[in-house]
């Protein structure tokens, strides 16, 4: 990882770290520890972790992202309802059935444009 340079600080893994992770050239693919998940949530601003959250759940990391997710959604920011929606699209999937009520809930009181009429429509679904 680089760290970048002035006021602003950012992380960027080299790609040769991405492409042994993901199995790429005969590598077996490898998953990502759990302590950078949690270096991540810890030390990005919320837009980056949101993002990584997906990430994790794209690589089927489904503990790294329900950590991600649940911090961020327990916040106020922008990201915290997107985060609760996510949350509870995950928890659903694993049949956690009242821990996705409660994150769809607080996407919807939330009132965020987006995420809050999705999170309506899965708390409909789901009944």
């Amino acid at each position: 990882m680089s760290a970048g340079a002035g006021a602003a600080q950012g992380f960027m893994a080299f790609d040769y770290l991405v492409a042994l992770l993901d199995g790429q050239h005969a590598y077996p693919r490898r998953g990502v520890l759990p302590i950078i998940w949690h270096f991540v949530v810890e030390s990005l601003p919320e837009e980056g972790a949101t993002s990584t959250g997906l990430t994790a759940y794209l690589r089927n990391d489904l503990a790294g992202a329900e950590h991600i997710w649940r911090i961020l959604a327990g916040g106020s920011s922008t990201y915290s309802a997107e985060a609760a929606y996510n949350l509870g699209v995950l928890l659903y999937e694993q049949g956690k059935i009242e821990g996705a009520r409660a994150a769809f809930q607080r996407a919807i009181e939330s009132g965020h444009p987006e995420a809050a009429p999705m999170a309506t429509d899965s708390l409909r679904l789901i009944g």
